[in-house]
This record gives C-alpha cells, structure tokens and sequence, in this order.
C-alpha cells in the first residue's frame, strides 16, 4: 500500500470512530437507579428496624430490644412500649409490670391475640374488653377518606382526629386510604374505649385509658414494620398511633414478645435433626455389632483368578523338572490329614507306618509305598502313577 492510501485509511478510521463516539455521546442517558439489597445485621430479625429508624431521624429517643424486661433501660413514666407479637404469650409477671406502667403515665401499643378470649380469662387485654382477634376475606378494607391535620392532638375526644395527612398547604386535603383488610378483633359490650375505629367486619383501633396512661389496641402491627412503613398512609397511620407521649419519652420496640422458651423450641424442632441422627447411629451399631452364626467362619469361595495361579505355577515346576516338589506339597497335605484322623498312624515311621496306612485305606502295601516316594527325575509317567496313589491314599484316609 502506498503512503496515500495508508493516509486515507486512517483518516476513514479516524472519522468512524469520531462519529461512533458523537453518537454514543448524543443518545446516552444518565440517570441514577436504585437496587434493593437483602437486608443485613439488625434489620434482618427486627421487623420494627425501619421504625427505629424513623423514630430516631424525628429526633426521638428510642431504644429496640428483643424482651420486655431489660435492666439497663427501664420503664419510663412517660414512655411508649411497643409490644410486637401476642400478649398472651406474655408472663404473669410481664402483664401485671405493664398495667402498673400505664396506669403511672405511659403509653401501651400492642395488637389483638389471635384467638377468642373468653370473659372470665386473666390476659392483658381481656380486662380492657377486647375479646380477640378474627381473619377476613380481604374483599373490605378499612377505609380513610378523610384526614386532618397532623399537628391536631390526637388524644381530642372527635374520632375523626385519629387520622392526619399529608399537609402540602393550609388546607387539609381528602382522599381515600385503605388499612387493615384482612385482620379485625372484636370488643366486649362493656368495652368503654376512649376512640374506636371500626366498620361492620370488626374493630381495627381501639384506645383504652388506664390510671394516668393508655393502652392502644390493633389488630396487627404490619403497619408499623418495614415493609409497610414506605405507603404514606401507613407511615402518617404510625405517627398518630404514637402521638400520646411523643417527645415526652422513650419509645421502646419490643419486637421478640412472641418468641416461646426454648423447651418450646426443642420440642418443636429438634425432633427434625435427633431422628435422623437416631436411626444413623442404630445403622451404624448394626453394622458393627457380632453376628450371630457358626463359631468358624465359613471358608472362602474358590476363586477363578487363584484356582489358574495355582494351575500355572504346578505347570512351571512341573515343565521346568521340579515335579519333585509338586509331589512333597501333595504328600505333606496327604500326611497332615491322616495326622488329624489316626495321629498312630502317622506317628510310626517306615514299613510299620506302611502298613499301618493299608490296613487303615485298604490299599495294597506297595500302593502306600509308592506314594510316599518321591518319583523319578524327569520321569513323567512315575510322577503321574505316584500322584495318583497319593490321592487315593488321601481320599481313604
């Protein structure tokens, strides 16, 4: 190629990739995505992480722990206790600690059991009136369609103060939210709540007072976790609910209440991982135990592979002259078993052991005495006459 043409192919070259470059500049779009990561350390086993948090950024003090109890951050008289999970799973102790909290001042979320509670129970909100939760269809949802301002008090005697918006003006604005469509409990017709929220499938709020305090009933906490904190509704739904001692207290999220012993658990679940243990050890003893049998082994089976070893070094010696040594090996076996069945006979040596072998098989003395004499060297025809004495003299011992 000359030096033009080189030229004006790298000039070709350079313009593609100018206008590849121009191109990819002009129709590019920057823009910022979010991705959702798996959740890690507390927000992992804490449903009300997202609460804390929140909470926190309102610049509230807040405190998330797994029992009710705790030492180290005692209950306040201005405090709110949100218990997560069922109350009746709550001790004695731990119920008749709470009534004495709220009566002194502080503030009590917890949700409906989910079971009928019957009147004469002893629970921590079957003396309030509450008689236990119910499922729905999930066909009707509690429905807000009108929302009053968040800075209103929402301990005012008008129901309709328990719901807030979002304020973008003066004006509180009115548009509809739906809560709570599956769960509802129901109330005792004694129950004297201080507000109530309910339509004809049930109640989803109640709020009780007790002494200088209160106590808040609801269905279920899915509104208050993490999952359901980012509706707005729900998050607006949360800020009312812990409006009575806000900026009083500390908020303390109990998110473990429902958690049973742990004989409970062992009960439940070790059963999963012993059995399978249990029948791998009892295999493993079956496998090493003593077999019940005869007091001797049984004899290995004659195998192929042994029996032609056997054929080709008895060929070698035998076509190599040491048929001699064939003969000893027979005539050594021959003895040993006539030694276990007539140890006299064997014990005598040279024409009184001859004769006593041919009384013993009934062979003929020179039979006896050909077979215990080596054959001839390289005399195929007196070995096979000798080695046929001495099977004879075997088989009749």
């Amino acid at each position: 190629m000359t030096r033009g043409g080189t030229i004006g192919v790298s000039v070709v070259l350079t313009v593609a990739v100018g206008l590849l470059v121009a191109w990819f500049l002009y129709t590019y779009e920057r823009k910022e995505i979010d991705v959702p990561l798996p959740s890690r350390g507390e927000a992992v086993f804490n449903p009300l992480y997202a609460m804390k948090q929140s909470l926190q950024h309102a610049g509230q003090r807040v405190h998330a722990r797994a029992r009710l109890v705790d030492a180290a951050h005692p209950l306040g008289a201005r405090d709110t206790v949100v218990l997560n999970g069922d109350p009746d799973l709550l001790q004695a102790r731990e119920t008749q600690l709470l009534l004495d909290w709220v009566e002194r001042g502080g503030h009590l979320v917890v949700q409906a059991p989910g079971r009928v509670v019957g009147e004469d129970e002893e629970s921590l909100v079957a003396s309030l009136g509450v008689r236990g939760g119910q499922s729905t269809d999930g066909t009707q949802c509690m429905t807000v369609d009108k929302l009053t301002s968040m800075d209103r008090d929402p301990g005012a005697d008008n129901p309709e103060e328990f719901i807030f918006d979002d304020e973008t003006d003066d004006k509180p604005k009115v548009a509809a939210y739906d809560l709570y469509c599956w769960r509802r409990f129901s109330l005792a017709r004694d129950a004297d709540p201080q507000l109530e929220w309910h339509d004809d499938r049930g109640t989803v709020f109640a709020r009780f007072a007790h002494g200088l305090g209160s106590v808040d009933v609801v269905p279920d906490l899915y509104p208050l976790t993490r999952q359901s904190l980012q509706r707005r509704e729900h998050g607006a739904f949360a800020r009312q609910l812990l409006a009575p001692n806000w900026g009083r207290g500390t908020f303390h999220l109990v998110y473990s209440t429902d958690m049973p012993s742990l004989w409970t658990l062992l009960a439940q679940h070790a059963w999963k991982f012993f059995v399978p243990l249990i029948l791998l050890l009892c295999a493993w003893l079956a496998m090493r135990m003593q077999r019940f049998g005869p007091l001797l082994a049984s004899p290995p089976e004659a195998r192929r592979s042994l029996l032609e070893h056997v054929q080709a070094s008895g060929e070698h010696l035998y076509r190599y002259g040491r048929a001699h040594l064939l003969h000893q090996a027979l005539r050594r076996h021959v003895l040993a078993r006539v030694r276990r069945r007539d140890p006299v006979a064997a014990s005598l040596e040279g024409q009184a052991q001859v004769g006593a072998l041919a009384t013993r098989t009934g062979l003929p003395e020179q039979d006896v005495v050909d077979a215990l004499h080596s054959p001839r060297p390289l005399d195929d025809r007196d070995f096979r006459h000798r080695i046929a004495r001495l099977i004879a003299l075997g088989r009749n011992a």
